[in-house]
C-alpha cells in the first residue's frame, strides 16, 4: 500500500507531486543587490517556508566565502556568528533533500553551537531539536530519544514563542514517526503521544497567528487519519488544508498538501481525482521552484492513478519521469521498481517488444538496485511471459530455466516452482526443444507432487499435447494423447485429494484437444466423440462454460460435416447451438455459429 511509505512531512514541511510542463514564474521581488538586503530577505523568506529562500542562501553562501567578504556587523545583519548558523542550517536542509542524515545533523549541531555564540539560545535550541530528530526514518526500528526531546521541550518555556514551536514541531515529528513505525497495531501510549504532541504544536501555531505552521499541523493529522484507514476524513482534512493556503496566499505550500491529497484519492479508488490533484500538485511546485519537492513517488503515484484511470500513455509517461527522478537522485532500487510498474503497463497496452527491453534493463541492474531474490524472480518471470508473447521462445525458455533453478531452492516456493516449471515446459516446447521441455515437464511434475497446481499442470499437458501435434502431424498421436491421459489423471487425483482444480473445465479441454489431435490423424468418428464428449464436460460448467462448450460445438460440427459427410446433422447441431448461445448472452459465439452453418450450407450446395 502506497501509505506504508509516508510523504516526507519532514521536520521543515511535508511532501509529493508529478508531471506537467513547467511554468515560467519570476522570483516574488527581484532579489535585492545590496548583501544585508539579501539577507534580510532571505530570512523573511525562511519565516513563510518559501522555496526562493533556497537560491538567496546560495548566493549569500558564495559571497561569505569569498575571500573579499567583510562582515559589516550592523544591526539588522547581526553578527557574523548567527549568518555562519543559517549557512549551515541551509547546508543541513540541501543533505536532507539528498538523504544524507548524518551530514545533516553534523550541520544542525554545528549551528546551534554559532547561535549560542551568537547569543540566540531559541535559535540554538530549534536546530538542536531539528538535530535530535534528523535520524527518524532512515532505518526500521530506530526511535526517538524522549529524555533528550523531553528536556528540549522544558528548555523551550525559556525562549521566544516562535522558537518554542519550531521545537513543538520536531518534537510532533518525532512522534508522528514514532506512531507510523508501529502501525497497523500501536500502543495507546504512542496514539496519545502523538495526538498530545499535534495538539501543543497546533495551539503554539495558532497562537503566533502562523498560517504555515497551521497548515503543517493539519496535514500531520490527515496523513496519519490516512496511513490508519481514515481517509475520508483525511481527505476533508487536506481539503481545507489547500483551502486555508490559497486564503491565506501562501500557494507555494499547497503542492504539498496537493501530493498528499493526491494519494488519498488514489487510496480511496477515486483515480480521476487523483490524476487531476496530482497534476495540480506537480504543476505548483515546478511554478515555484521547489527543488526539495519528492517529483518521483509523485512521478510513480500519477503512473499508478493514470493505469487504474484508463490511461495507459499517461502512466508509461509518468512512469518513466518517475524512474528519470529517481535515476537522478541516485535512487536506483525505486528507480527499478518502477520501471517494473512501467514495463507491466507497457504489456498490458500491447506495447510488449517495449516491456521487455525495460525489464531486461532492470534485471542487468538488479544487483546494483539491492533487489532481493524473489524481486529478481518476479521480473525474469516478467520478462520470460514477455518474451513468450512476443514469439522469441529459445529467449524465454533460457529465462523460464534460469527462474528455474533459481526458486529451486526456495523452502517456501515450492508452488512457484510449479508453476515455473509448467511455463518453462510450454516455453521449450515452443522453441523446438523436445527434449529439455519433457525434462522440464518432469521437473513440473515432481514439484507440483510437493505444492499442487492442479489447473496449470493439466493446461501444461494440454498445450504439450497441441504442440505435438503441430510439429509431428498424425505422427505425434500417441505422444498427445499420452499426454491428454495424463492431464485426465492430474485432474482425477487432484479430485480425489480435495486439492483445487475446476474439473470440468480441464476434462472438458482435454476432450477437445483430443478432438482436434484424432482429426489431424483423419480418425473423425473418433474425434466426433471426443468433441461430444467436450460439449458434455463444458455443460457441467454452468453458465461459464457456455462459451468454451460453444467452441467444442463448432469443433464437432466441422468434423460431422467436412469429415463424415453429414452436413444436414451438422446444421441442425448448429442451429441448437445458435438458440442456446442466444439465451446465454453470447451474441458473438452465437454470430460464429450461425456463420458456419450458413458456410457448410454452400458448400453443400457446391457438391
Amino acid at each position: 500500500p502506497l501509505l506504508d511509505r509516508p510523504l516526507a512531512l519532514g521536520v521543515r514541511g511535508a511532501a509529493v507531486a508529478p508531471a506537467a510542463v513547467p511554468v515560467v514564474r519570476a522570483p516574488v521581488e527581484p532579489v535585492p543587490e545590496d548583501f544585508t538586503a539579501l539577507v534580510l530577505r532571505a530570512r523573511e523568506l525562511d519565516r513563510v517556508d518559501h522555496p526562493d529562500g533556497d537560491a538567496l542562501w546560495d548566493r549569500i553562501a558564495a559571497a561569505v566565502a569569498a575571500e573579499d567578504y567583510r562582515h559589516s556587523g550592523d544591526e539588522e545583519l547581526g553578527p557574523l556568528e548567527r549568518l555562519r548558523a543559517e549557512l549551515a542550517s541551509h547546508r543541513a536542509q540541501q543533505a536532507f533533500e539528498r538523504k544524507d542524515r548524518t551530514a545533516a545533523r553534523a550541520e544542525l549541531l554545528a549551528a546551534a553551537e554559532l547561535y549560542e555564540q551568537a547569543e540566540l539560545p531559541g535559535r540554538a535550541l530549534v536546530v538542536r531539536a531539528r538535530a535530535a530528530v534528523a535520524h527518524l526514518g532512515e532505518d526500521d526500528g530506530v526511535r526517538p530519544d524522549w529524555a533528550h526531546l523531553d528536556e528540549l521541550r522544558r528548555l523551550a518555556a525559556q525562549v521566544p514563542d516562535e522558537d518554542r514551536v519550531s521545537v513543538l514541531h520536531s518534537v510532533t515529528y518525532a512522534a508522528y514517526h514514532e506512531l507510523g513505525d508501529a502501525l497497523p497495531e500501536p500502543s495507546e501510549e504512542l496514539v496519545e503521544r502523538f495526538e498530545r504532541s499535534l495538539a501543543a504544536y497546533r495551539e503554539g501555531s495558532e497562537a503566533l497567528g502562523s498560517a504555515h505552521r497551521i497548515a503543517t499541523a493539519a496535514q500531520y493529522a490527515a496523513d496519519m487519519a490516512a496511513r490508519r484507514g481514515r481517509l475520508d476524513e483525511a481527505r476533508t482534512g487536506l481539503t481545507a488544508v489547500v483551502a486555508q493556503l490559497e486564503r491565506d496566499e501562501l500557494p507555494w505550500r499547497t503542492p504539498r498538501s496537493l501530493g498528499l491529497l493526491g494519494q488519498v484519492e488514489l487510496m480511496r479508488g477515486e483515480y480521476g481525482a487523483a490524476v487531476e490533484v496530482l497534476h495540480r500538485a506537480l504543476t505548483g511546485a515546478v511554478r515555484w521552484h521547489d527543488d526539495s519537492f519528492p517529483f518521483g513517488p509523485t512521478y510513480a503515484m500519477l503512473g499508478h492513478a493514470s493505469e487504474h484511470a484508463g490511461d495507459p500513455a499517461g502512466a508509461a509517461r509518468a512512469f518513466t519521469e518517475a524512474a528519470a527522478r529517481f535515476d537522478r537522485a541516485g535512487q536506483s532500487d525505486d528507480a527499478a521498481g518502477v520501471r517494473i510498474s512501467l514495463a507491466s503497463v507497457l504489456r498490458e497496452s500491447g506495447r510488449v517488444a517495449d516491456a521487455a527491453a525495460v525489464l531486461e534493463s532492470v534485471l542487468l541492474e538488479a544487483d546494483g538496485a539491492g533487489f532481493d531474490d524473489r524481486q529478481t524472480a518476479q521480473v525474469r518471470l516478467d520478462l520470460a511471459r514477455c518474451l513468450l508473447a512476443l514469439e522469441e521462445h529459445r529467449e524465454a525458455a533460457e529465462e523460464y530455466l534460469r527462474l528455474a533453478d533459481q526458486v529451486a531452492a526456495w523452502e517456501d516456493g515450492q508452488d512457484i516452482h510449479t508453476m515455473v516449471a509448467c511455463e518453462a515446459t510450454v516455453a521449450l516446447a515452443e522453441a523446438g526443444r523436445w527434449e529439455a521441455a519433457q525434462a522440464a515437464l518432469q521437473r513440473a511434475i515432481t514439484a507440483h507432487g510437493l505444492a499442487a497446481r492442479a489447473d496449470q499442470l493439466c493446461s501444461t499437458l494440454q498445450q504439450l499435447a497441441r504442440l505435438t501435434m503441430q510439429a509431428r502431424g498424425a505422427d505425434g498421436l500417441d505422444a498427445a494423447l499420452a499426454h491428454l491421459a495424463e492431464s485426465d489423471a492430474v485432474c482425477a487425483r487432484a479430485e480425489e485429494a480435495g486439492q483445487e482444480v475446476t474439473g470440468w473445465f480441464q476434462r472438458g479441454v482435454a476432450q477437445y484437444e483430443r478432438c482436434r489431435a484424432l482429426a489431424v490423424a483423419d480418425r473423425a468418428e473418433e474425434a466426433l466423440a471426443a468433441a461430444e464428449a467436450a460439449v458434455a464436460a463444458h455443460e457441467a460448467g454452468g453458465k461459464d462454460g457456455e462459451e468454451p462448450r460453444a467452441e467444442a460445438l463448432r469443433m464437432a460440427a466441422l468434423i460431422e460435416a467436412r469429415s463424415l459427410g453429414r452436413t444436414a446433422a451438422a446444421r441442425a447441431r448448429l442451429a441448437a447451438g445458435v438458440e442456446r448461445c442466444e439465451r446465454a448472452g453470447l451474441p458473438e459465439a452465437a454470430r460464429v455459429l450461425a456463420g458456419l452453418s450458413d458456410r457448410l450450407a454452400a458448400e453443400a450446395e457446391q457438391g
